[in-house]
C-alpha cells in the first residue's frame, strides 16, 4: 500500500504517510505546528529493508502462481468428472472421488498436526514464547483447515450418494424405508377435504 511496496526484488517502508500521521497527530495533541516546520521533501524518506535478486524470482514466481490459482481447482473439478463419465459403473465412481477425497484430508489434517508437533518441539533456544509461535502457525494454517473440513464434508456427501445410489442390500432397505417414511409424511400433511 502506501507504506510498504514490494517489487523487483526489493521490500521498501516509505515513511511519508507514517510520518505525516505521526506529526498530526503531536500537533493535534499538543497544538503545536510542527507539520507546519518540517518539509515535505524531508517526510518522503523510502527505507530499503530487503534487496535481493533471488527475492526478485520469488515475486515472480509468487505473480504467476497467484494469476493461475483459479486453474487448479477447475482442473481437479474436470479430472473428477472426467473419472466418473469414464468409469464403468459411475456410483461407484463417485464412491472411490468421495472416499479420496474424505480420507486425504485426513491425511493432510493429521499431517499438518504432526508438523505443528515437529515445529513446536524443534524450536531454537532463544525464543522465549513457544505459545506465540504456535498462535502464529495456527494462524497461518486456520484456512487451509477450514477447507480441509468442508472438502472432507464434500467428500462423505460423495461417499454416502454412492452408497445409496447402489444395489447393496442396505441401500435398497433405506431407500424402500425413506420412500414409506415419506409417504406416510405426504399423506399426514396433505389430506383431502
Amino acid at each position: 500500500g502506501d507504506v510498504v511496496t514490494l517489487g523487483n526484488g526489493t521490500v521498501v517502508i516509505r515513511l511519508g504517510a507514517v510520518v505525516a500521521e505521526v506529526l498530526d497527530r503531536v500537533d493535534d495533541r499538543f497544538g503545536s505546528n510542527l507539520s507546519g516546520r518540517v518539509a515535505v521533501d524531508q517526510r518522503d524518506v523510502d527505507f530499503v529493508i530487503i534487496d535481493s535478486g533471488q527475492l526478485a524470482d520469488v515475486q515472480i514466481a509468487v505473480r504467476w502462481l497467484d494469476r493461475l490459482s483459479w486453474f487448479a481447482p477447475v482442473l481437479v473439478v474436470a479430472l473428477f468428472a472426467g473419472a466418473v463419465a469414464v468409469a464403468a459403473d459411475r456410483r461407484r465412481g463417485v464412491w472411490f472421488i468421495g472416499l479420496g477425497i474424505a480420507v486425504s484430508m485426513v491425511v493432510l489434517r493429521v499431517g499438518v498436526a504432526v508438523g505443528r508437533d515437529a515445529y513446536l518441539s524443534n524450536l531454537p533456544d532463544v525464543v522465549e514464547r513457544p505459545d506465540a509461535a504456535a498462535v502464529v502457525f495456527d494462524t497461518l494454517t486456520r484456512s487451509m483447515l477450514q477447507a480441509t473440513r468442508v472438502l472432507f464434508a464434500v467428500g462423505v456427501v460423495l461417499v454416502l450418494v454412492g452408497w445409496l445410489t447402489g444395489g447393496t442390500g442396505s441401500a435398497v432397505a433405506l431407500r424402500r424405508a425413506w420412500g414409506r417414511l415419506s409417504g406416510r409424511v405426504g399423506r399426514l400433511v396433505v389430506r383431502p377435504r
